[in-house]
């Protein structure tokens, strides 16, 4: 495993994997925001066209594309910042558990995983954002 990149520390973990755990976070976000903020703002846009419909005076409205990229953005942000909250104080960190050793104990199946003290918390505040 560690043969030709960076060594594992001697709890298994390695830096450039830890890395690559709160990389793998960042970049979920930001594409999950960046595909369904556009998907909900134009939603709100058609919203608000057809509620003006229903009103019992028609007037000219103009929701400027503008105003999307605001609440796009703003969307951005809310999510980022708790993003950069979780990576700031509990940072996610690569685990690798031995599952099967030899006679000798040295590990001949091992499993890795990215763990963080109170990644639940975090989720939850994203899922429910």
């Amino acid at each position: 495993d560690d043969e030709f990149g960076p060594k594992a520390d001697e709890n298994g973990g390695n830096e450039a994997a830890s890395a690559a755990c709160n990389a793998s976070v960042w970049l979920y976000c930001l594409g999950f925001v960046l595909t369904f903020a556009p998907l909900f703002a134009k939603t709100w846009r058609v919203k608000k066209i057809f509620n003006i419909g229903k009103s019992n005076k028609l007037r000219r409205t103009t929701i400027s594309t503008s105003l999307l990229f605001g609440i796009v953005g703003g969307l951005l942000v809310i999510e980022l910042s708790i993003v950069a909250l979780w990576t700031i104080t509990n940072p996610l960190v690569y685990v690798r558990k031995t599952l099967v050793e030899d006679r000798f104990g040295n590990p001949l199946e091992s499993s890795g995983s990215c763990v963080g003290e109170n990644s639940t918390t975090y989720i939850m505040m994203l899922v429910l954002f």
